[in-house]
């Protein structure tokens, strides 16, 4: 699952899953169903401020992307450079 921040004002996801801290979860619960540990599916639309973070499962419109960005795993962007000095 892809981590994002937020960037605009706010952010609406009307569906899919999101991956969500306790505290945010607990703030949204009527919206949504959980799956599994700290994932839930979206049963309406959830909105977000500036500055939050989230996991989201599945594809990003270009529209969103707009509005959110991705949050890179820092242990990839190791293993990027690390393999960048091998070759």
């Amino acid at each position: 699952m892809k981590q994002f921040q937020v960037e605009a004002v706010s952010v609406t996801i009307n569906a899919g899953v999101l991956e969500l801290s306790l505290s945010q979860a607990q703030r949204r619960k009527h919206l949504l169903k959980l799956i599994k540990d700290n994932q839930y599916e979206v049963l309406s639309p959830v909105q977000f401020k500036r500055g939050e973070k989230f996991g989201y499962g599945g594809d990003v419109n270009k529209l969103l992307m707009t509005e959110i960005t991705p949050i890179e795993d820092k242990g990839d962007t190791k293993d990027k450079k690390k393999g960048k000095e091998k070759a």
